[in-house]
């Protein structure tokens, strides 16, 4: 259970990555006023890398059974959540390709399986503080 926990944390993180690597089917023009104030699509898409940096940061915890880990990971999971939902509104996911959809979405699960395994009650006795 345990190399199968480590395993997902990897690939998910590894998914996720590839998935940054590749192209975007078509180019994404996005102007920035300097008149007036930022679109609300620039802080979730700063939310979403500030979300990303936490969640690097998680997985470590993760890996090493840290507590702090399963609670980074949980709280970067929700503001990734709630950014990617917002920039979906605001359709600014037209110029990701298929490729960049599939990748990061197989790393989200692996994600989010692996995060939900860190906190069942097999697995949770290992995480120290």
């Amino acid at each position: 259970m345990t190399r199968f926990y480590r395993g997902l944390i990897v690939l998910s993180i590894s998914l996720i990555a590839a998935s940054t690597l590749l192209p975007f089917e078509r180019p994404l023009h996005a102007v920035l006023p300097r008149d007036q104030p930022l679109p609300a699509w620039f802080f979730a898409a700063l939310a979403l890398v500030c979300a990303a940096a936490a969640a690097s940061a998680a997985a470590v915890g993760l890996l090493r059974f840290r507590r702090w880990g399963r609670w980074l990971g949980t709280a970067a999971t929700l503001v990734a959540v709630a950014a990617l939902g917002f920039l979906v509104v605001a359709q600014l996911d037209v110029a990701l390709g298929t490729p960049i959809i599939a990748l990061s979405a197989l790393g989200a699960l692996a994600w989010v399986i692996g995060l939900l395994m860190a906190w069942h009650p097999g697995l949770a006795p290992r995480f120290r503080p």
